[in-house]
């Protein structure tokens, strides 16, 4: 009996599993790659590098091209790259054919994608960020070699931060409900109060219109996770008008000293 109990288990876990895989045609060309297989895999952003599962490897023709039909377990953001620290990244949301031409020297800079409109809005953000990124990189440098020129540096430099978060808020506006919004909550802070409404409102469209996603669920349950111990950090600080404990200590010469002494 319990045999065929543990029969019936493992045939529904597998029929379950059959039915979460989506099956994905790829196909594309990729210049400037190296002799080694492109790797499609996904990974949570606090996992390491080694640990990342690879779900395909997929052999590229002499010209950079390649088709593949792959299986993958489910619907979600994938990491696709000749390493696991270089990557584009593809958004599988219900599209069953993506072809890609990208540069393996620079996947952000220069690429196509036909039949994802998720994934190319995604990585179309991601190259702005990297772009800020750049930008702050070129500055340091600057500075390091002029250290004078710190006030004209943060100036322009807060120009730059400025005219990227109006990209955001434009991209946020124009994209609801997409999953390419993804690429959008690096950006914010959710241990600042505006930016925290900006970040709750769309994780949870996200998992409102994809909450099938590993990655989003992940996301989730990291943001709970960080509001309840922002709000605790808060609830320790010491406010004007809170009441506190008495605290009484003897001073050098033996008197009993009260912080209520000091009151006002």
């Amino acid at each position: 009996m319990r045999n065929i109990i543990t029969l019936i288990v493992l045939f529904l876990s597998l029929t379950i599993s059959a039915q979460n895989e989506f099956t994905l045609n790829l196909s594309g060309k990729i210049s400037n790659a190296p002799d080694t297989p492109l790797l499609i895999f996904h990974s949570s952003d606090d996992e390491k590098v080694d640990d990342m599962e690879v779900f395909a490897e997929i052999k590229l023709k002499k010209n950079g091209k390649f088709k593949s039909k792959l299986v993958l377990p489910n619907m979600d953001y994938y990491k696709l790259g000749f390493s696991k620290d270089d990557y584009f990244v593809l958004v599988v949301d219900g599209d069953k054919k993506i072809h890609l031409t990208a540069d393996a020297e620079n996947w952000l800079k220069d690429f196509t994608v036909k039949g994802s409109v998720s994934t190319d809005k995604f990585n179309s953000f991601s190259g702005k960020l990297e772009e800020l990124s750049m930008i702050g990189d070129s500055l340091d440098e600057v500075y390091k070699a002029n250290p004078a020129a710190l006030e004209a540096i943060i100036e322009f430099y807060s120009g730059e931060i400025e005219k990227f978060f109006d990209k955001a808020n434009v991209f946020i506006s124009e994209n609801e409900g997409s999953t390419a919004l993804l690429s959008v909550l690096s950006v914010y802070d959710i241990k600042d109060e505006e930016d925290r409404a900006i970040y709750k409102q769309i994780l949870f469209s996200l998992n409102d219109n994809f909450g099938e996603s590993t990655i989003v669920k992940e996301k989730v349950a990291a943001y709970h996770d960080l509001v309840e111990e922002y709000e605790a950090e808060e609830a320790l600080k010491i406010k004007k008008g809170d009441k506190v404990k008495e605290i009484s200590l003897a001073n050098p010469a033996g008197e009993i000293l009260n912080l209520s002494d000091y009151k006002g």
